[in-house]
């Protein structure tokens, strides 16, 4: 009796086989870029600023907040006060 040869391969051969093609064929799409977080000044962010149209001109210096809430600014030519 003779026995013949069955060169079927396994489901795990095949699978090993795919695997090994697709990722030949895929390694360019698999390099991995270093990570770089996004870093914001949160002084830029525009919600935090306001537009005080009454120092325009006046030469604003600097500002500062009251233990009452009054914010006082300093002008080139005095200070004003907003309440």
């Amino acid at each position: 009796m003779q026995r013949s040869c069955n060169l079927k391969p396994s489901h795990f051969q095949l699978f090993f086989i795919i695997t090994a093609i697709f990722l030949l064929c895929n390694l360019n799409t698999l390099d991995v870029q270093p990570y770089e977080p996004c870093i914001s000044d949160p002084l830029l962010e525009s919600w935090r600023w306001q537009h005080f149209p009454e120092l325009d001109g006046r030469g604003f210096l600097c500002m500062e907040e009251a233990s009452d809430g009054k914010i006082w600014f300093g002008l080139t030519n005095g200070v004003i006060s907003y309440d």
